[in-house]
């Protein structure tokens, strides 16, 4: 699907082509989770959606809530409750309770960290957000999966939102409420087929602040309690200049425009909003002032170097101190702790260079080339049939030609021997990379995309 076909299949001339291309990535992923992998069930999907959201239009209630006021069924239970837990998404999430259960699924699911009750507002403001609590509702009723593929779109409309007498008496069928809407949207995506599919959507992509684990740094101190105060993050000991690393993409609250020295006790510090994809902030802290490369308003993406240890502020060495903090961020939300936080979501990519690390060739490579190279195999997912036979077919050398073919040296030595630049796409090349990590890189982003399951 494009955002074209998605302002067609809406049908809400309001909503802007730029809104629809803003809008598609969520709505496609929440697709992608929810199953909705045919025709008709991308039918059913766009239809209910549709009307829900008078054409995506309406990504939240448009009653301020308070109606919601103590609703002890809701879970409404203290004052503002009804507001702050209005509906909210595509398919509207109404009431703390639903919020918790919202965000316990997509725990148990994999899918986010994030605590929606503590962040309802992220549901209505993100795109992802809203779409995926349609994909909650939507899982959580299995039957409509099933009504799709029957083309039922009357039991279906009535799971979502319920049937109305139509006051024509007990003779004749209920109507589902917004009947007549359902219908006419379900009739036109039926019509437009598999131009309704999602792709896949990209996974969010979270590193470590400090890169692989290695030699060069270790964690100095934990979490928790510590002479006499609570130490609020992760300190991870390094030498002076040993850089760090965003851990997510996110945008750059305050950094390099902050005067030297002017932060408290971190000395200078660089604080990264990730609330729309990952419902936390990040504080990276005591670097020198000079080394910091990124200022407020930057955006930045996870890998990305930001800055390098330093030793500034209250502190008793050369070390990185790493802050996480929920919703709605470090001013109102509270510190959580780094170490299982990081474990929790650090993604697959990780995954991909500790295994080639096992192999060894691929950490040969600096962290930014590591990321470099794992982004455009990201990007570029369908092309890695291409990437792999680029990568694992032998190059020839131009000085052992000679050699080769009198058979004093193998193919194998050429290559231990031999420096080769490798053309990823068009001019894109990684330059000085030896011959022989090619088989063990192609193996390294091959596991990366198609990971074994445990178990």
């Amino acid at each position: 699907m494009d955002a074209r076909t998605l302002q067609e299949v809406m049908g809400n001339p309001k909503v802007s082509l730029a809104e629809y291309e803003r809008l598609l990535p969520g709505m496609e992923e929440a697709m992608v989770a929810a199953q909705i992998n045919t025709p008709e069930r991308a039918a059913m999907w766009c239809a209910q959606i549709g009307h829900e959201s008078v054409g995506l239009d309406a990504m939240e209630e448009y009653a301020s809530g308070a109606g919601y006021e103590w609703r002890a069924d809701l879970g409404n239970i203290y004052a503002g409750d009804g507001v702050r837990f209005k509906g909210s998404g595509p398919i509207q999430l109404t009431g703390r309770n639903n919020f918790r259960a919202f965000t316990k699924w997509c725990r148990d699911k994999g899918l986010s960290t994030i605590d929606f009750e503590a962040a309802p507002h992220l549901v209505r403001e993100v795109p992802k957000w809203g779409f995926l609590a349609a994909t909650y509702f939507w899982d959580s009723r299995p039957q409509l999966n099933r009504y799709a593929d029957q083309k039922d779109l009357l039991r279906a409309s009535a799971v979502i939102n319920g049937w109305y007498d139509d006051g024509t008496g007990q003779n004749r069928p209920r109507k589902a409420n917004g009947w007549d809407d359902r219908l006419r949207r379900y009739n036109k995506a039926m019509s437009m087929g598999a131009r309704l599919l999602p792709g896949k959507a990209a996974p969010i992509v979270v590193t470590h602040p400090m890169g692989e684990p290695n030699k060069v740094w270790s964690v100095s101190s934990g979490f928790g309690p510590r002479w006499g105060t609570h130490h609020n993050g992760l300190d991870f000991a390094a030498p002076l200049g040993t850089p760090i690393y965003a851990v997510a993409d996110g945008k750059v609250i305050q950094g390099k425009d902050r005067p030297a020295g002017s932060v408290g006790g971190f000395g200078n510090w660089v604080w990264i909003d990730h609330q729309a994809s990952l419902g936390v902030d990040t504080i990276y802290g005591h670097m020198q002032h000079h080394t910091i490369l990124v200022k407020q308003g930057d955006h930045v993406k996870a890998g990305q170097k930001i800055a390098e240890v330093g030793s500034e502020g209250g502190s008793t060495g050369p070390h990185l101190h790493f802050e996480v903090w929920s919703a709605p961020g470090r001013i109102g939300g509270r510190a959580l702790d780094p170490a299982p936080w990081l474990e929790a979501n650090i993604t697959t990519a990780n995954a991909g260079i500790a295994k080639a690390e096992e192999e060894g060739p691929f950490m040969a490579l600096s962290h930014d080339e590591q990321m470099e190279i794992l982004n455009f195999v990201r990007e570029k997912g369908p092309k890695i049939d291409k990437v792999n036979q680029e990568l694992t077919h032998r190059f020839e050398s131009r000085y052992d030609l000679d050699r080769l073919a009198r058979g004093e040296i193998t193919a194998e030595e050429v290559h231990d021997e031999t420096l080769v630049g490798y053309i990823l796409e068009g001019d894109r090349k990684i330059e000085d990379m030896h011959a022989n990590m090619l088989p063990s890189l192609a193996k390294s982003i091959l596991n990366f995309l198609n990971p074994k399951k445990k178990g």
